[in-house]
Protein backbone atom coordinates (compact mmCIF):
# COMPACT_ATOMS: atom_id res chain seq x y z
CA UNK A 1 0.00 0.00 0.00
CA UNK A 2 2.80 2.42 0.80
CA UNK A 3 4.25 1.91 -2.68
CA UNK A 4 0.90 2.80 -4.25
CA UNK A 5 0.47 5.83 -1.99
CA UNK A 6 3.92 7.09 -2.94
CA UNK A 7 3.35 6.40 -6.63
CA UNK A 8 -0.24 7.66 -6.99
CA UNK A 9 -0.94 9.70 -3.85
CA UNK A 10 -0.67 13.06 -5.57
CA UNK A 11 -2.71 12.19 -8.64
CA UNK A 12 -5.46 9.69 -7.76
CA UNK A 13 -8.28 9.52 -5.23
CA UNK A 14 -8.14 7.05 -2.33
CA UNK A 15 -10.45 4.43 -3.86
CA UNK A 16 -8.45 4.38 -7.10
CA UNK A 17 -5.27 3.88 -5.09
CA UNK A 18 -6.86 1.03 -3.12
CA UNK A 19 -7.96 -0.59 -6.38
CA UNK A 20 -4.33 -0.58 -7.52
CA UNK A 21 -3.32 -2.08 -4.16
CA UNK A 22 -5.84 -4.89 -4.78
CA UNK A 23 -4.30 -5.50 -8.19
CA UNK A 24 -0.76 -5.66 -6.80
CA UNK A 25 -1.75 -8.03 -3.99
CA UNK A 26 -3.71 -10.29 -6.36
CA UNK A 27 -1.14 -10.47 -9.17
CA UNK A 28 2.23 -9.77 -7.56
CA UNK A 29 2.01 -11.49 -4.15
CA UNK A 30 2.69 -15.17 -3.61
CA UNK A 31 3.34 -16.71 -0.19
CA UNK A 32 6.74 -18.15 0.66
CA UNK A 33 6.45 -20.36 3.74
CA UNK A 34 8.87 -22.87 5.23
CA UNK A 35 6.17 -25.52 4.79
CA UNK A 36 5.86 -26.23 1.03
CA UNK A 37 2.14 -26.87 1.47
CA UNK A 38 1.66 -23.18 2.31
CA UNK A 39 4.01 -21.75 -0.32
CA UNK A 40 2.83 -20.39 -3.65
CA UNK A 41 -0.56 -19.28 -2.31
CA UNK A 42 -2.34 -16.14 -3.51
CA UNK A 43 -4.33 -13.45 -1.70
CA UNK A 44 -6.98 -10.95 -2.66
CA UNK A 45 -7.69 -7.95 -0.48
CA UNK A 46 -11.15 -6.46 -0.08
CA UNK A 47 -12.30 -2.85 0.07
CA UNK A 48 -15.38 -1.87 2.06
CA UNK A 49 -16.21 1.82 2.05
CA UNK A 50 -18.93 4.18 3.17
CA UNK A 51 -17.25 7.22 1.64
CA UNK A 52 -19.62 9.62 -0.07
CA UNK A 53 -16.97 11.83 -1.67
CA UNK A 54 -13.60 11.38 -3.34
CA UNK A 55 -10.63 11.65 -0.98
CA UNK A 56 -7.42 13.18 -2.32
CA UNK A 57 -4.06 13.79 -0.66
CA UNK A 58 -2.91 17.24 -1.78
CA UNK A 59 0.74 18.20 -1.37
CA UNK A 60 1.66 19.93 1.86
CA UNK A 61 1.96 23.68 1.62
CA UNK A 62 5.40 25.03 2.48
CA UNK A 63 5.11 27.58 5.29
CA UNK A 64 6.32 31.04 4.38
CA UNK A 65 9.81 31.65 5.69
CA UNK A 66 10.75 35.10 7.00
Amino acid sequence: MTNCLQRYGRSLDLMSILTRVNHEVAYEFESMASNPEYSGKKQVSSIVSTLTKDVFFPPKKNPARP
